[in-house]
C-alpha cells in the first residue's frame, strides 16, 4: 500500500493548485485513496491520531487529488514512468471508480 500512497504523492508535487493544501493534509489523502482502492474504507482511529484529521476533513482534499491526477497533461507523465508498473497502471485506471462513494 505504501507504493500506490508514494504514486499518488508523486502525482500532487505537479500541480499548483494543490500548493494550498498542508504536506499532511495531501498525505492524509493519499492515504485513504489507498485505503479505498484496496477495499479498506474505515478511516480507524490509529489514523486519526497520526494524522490528526478525521475522515470528513480528508475526503475533500482526497477528491481534489483524484480530479487533479485526472487532469494531468500528458507532457507532465514522468510520475507514470516512474512507476510504470501493472500496479500504477491498475491505480491510474480504477482511482476514481473506488473513491465514488
Amino acid at each position: 500500500m505504501d507504493k500506490l500512497a508514494c504514486y499518488i504523492l508523486d502525482g500532487t508535487l505537479q500541480s499548483y493548485s494543490l500548493l494550498h493544501y498542508l504536506p499532511s493534509q495531501l498525505a492524509s489523502a493519499a492515504v485513504l485513496i489507498t485505503r479505498k482502492c484496496a477495499g479498506r474504507h474505515q478511516w480507524s482511529p490509529t489514523l486519526l491520531k497520526h494524522a490528526g484529521y478525521s475522515e470528513e476533513e480528508v475526503v475533500p482534499v482526497a477528491r481534489t487529488v483524484l480530479m487533479e491526477k485526472l487532469s494531468v497533461p500528458s507532457e507532465l507523465s514522468a510520475v507514470n514512468k516512474k512507476y510504470s508498473t501493472d500496479t500504477a497502471k491498475w491505480l491510474t485506471e480504477s482511482l476514481c471508480a473506488a473513491f465514488e462513494a
